[in-house]
């Protein structure tokens, strides 16, 4: 399962990337196409803008071409496959960058590239939570940082003003990490806020917040429930399964690769650290935030390396709804009852690197604004080089969280993100 989903996202990383750079190479296109509009360099020299760069085929990933954007630059330079750069700067600077070695021509990003689909109804996502959901939150991931922004005097609060004008809506406006902004809106007016945003020059890609669910609701249920028919210890033959796709077959564990030395991330409900899976007289080193929290180890633990609750989210020793349990006890539970070890997890001998993100009160998962800046840094100080998130959203587009993944992983290349 984790596999299928590891070739589905590099096939719609493929697919995106050949959209975005499809897109790059119009110079004028019929009717009903997006039509790029060459960039010109007129305009007030401290307003900045993105464009969009082509260069030389041959070019396409020159480290000379991309160090020199990187000093022109006053935000990220990205790259698109095969021919195309995204780059922030003065329109003043515009001739300037044109005039490079390899460099074909420059253009202005089209609002169009901004979103990956039109808004969807929360409705559609939230099943029988509905009806108490009132307003939406949009990420939108800018062409800047916090610190370019403050160093020229550019408050994005102002922005509620010219959305206001927009939309008439009002909203209310945050910085969410260091290069994202949220805004909570009425939900009725999402999608025109959404499309407000995408006009904005330093606006680089924006998107609703999907609401993050767990996926395994039937197993949550009944655990939530107590109901032992329906619950219980189901990781019997799932060990040797994934090795071996036979039931009693393990050559993995019979190779000595059992997990030993290595630590796993994980973010879910919690984990019941009484189950005799995780229990360890050691205490636990706990702490709660986000980011890399210092001096949250446990160093004698047999299981866990650290345990780490979002700031959001609700430690409840996994009393709801289970699933944390679950999750974890598949990947690297270990029984320190011998009549039980026959439902160890996949990797028994592993530790792990835990996010809790469980909302008793609300029912749902927590996750921070970033995911690139407050998720995942914790888990990968400790250790970790796979994290493992069995949960998600509906939404079929790229949002901002996709964007969070995408960032933590091409600055991390040695940490894999599993989502099932």
């Amino acid at each position: 399962r984790q596999l299928r989903a590891f070739r589905l996202s590099c096939v719609l990383a493929l697919c995106l990337a050949v959209n975005v750079a499809s897109k790059a190479s119009m110079r004028s296109m019929p009717s009903g196409h997006v039509k790029m509009a060459r960039a010109t360099s007129s305009g007030i020299s401290a307003h900045l803008k993105q464009f969009l760069l082509r260069v030389h085929s041959a070019n396409g990933k020159s480290e000379n071409i991309k160090n020199e954007l990187e000093q022109l630059s006053h935000g990220p330079v990205h790259y698109v496959p095969h021919d195309t750069y995204i780059v922030t700067l003065e329109p003043s600077q515009v001739d300037h960058v044109r005039s490079l070695s390899g460099v074909d021509d420059v253009y202005e990003v089209p609002k169009e590239m901004k979103s990956r689909a039109a808004h969807h109804s929360k409705h559609e996502k939230q099943g029988k939570k509905t009806a108490s959901v009132e307003s939406s939150i949009i990420r939108a991931t800018l062409a800047v940082s916090r610190e370019t922004a403050e160093k020229r005097k550019l408050d994005v609060r102002e922005w509620a003003a010219v959305i206001k004008e927009k939309t008439g809506a009002d909203v209310n406006i945050a910085w969410a990490s260091s290069n994202s902004i949220e805004v909570k809106v009425p939900e009725a007016v999402a999608h025109k806020v959404t499309a407000a945003l995408q006009t904005m020059d330093l606006v680089h890609q924006a998107s609703v917040t999907p609401k993050i669910t767990i996926l395994s609701k039937a197993a949550s249920a009944a655990a939530a429930a107590g109901d032992a028919s329906k619950s219980g210890l189901r990781n019997k033959w799932s060990g040797n399964l994934v090795q071996s796709g036979n039931a009693s077959a393990s050559p993995l564990w019979d190779a000595g690769l059992n997990g030993e030395g290595q630590v796993i991330g994980c973010g879910d409900s919690g984990i019941d650290m009484d189950s005799c899976f995780f229990f360890d007289a050691t205490p636990l080193g706990m702490c709660k935030g986000e980011g890399y929290i210092p001096n949250c180890d446990s160093t004698t633990h047999r299981k866990i390396v650290t345990y780490r609750t979002v700031s959001g989210a609700e430690f409840a020793d996994d009393d709801w709804p289970g699933h944390g349990t679950h999750v974890v006890g598949t990947i690297a539970g270990l029984s320190s009852d011998a009549a039980m070890s026959e439902y160890n997890g996949v990797a028994p001998m592993a530790k792990i690197a835990f996010d809790d993100i469980g909302q008793e009160s609300s029912g749902w998962l927590w996750l921070p604004a970033s995911w690139e800046e407050s998720l995942y840094p914790h888990s990968y100080a400790h250790g970790a080089k796979i994290h493992s998130n069995s949960w998600g959203d509906s939404a079929p587009y790229y949002t901002g969280d996709s964007y969070s993944n995408d960032k933590f992983s091409h600055d991390n290349d040695d940490f894999l993100l599993l989502f099932a």
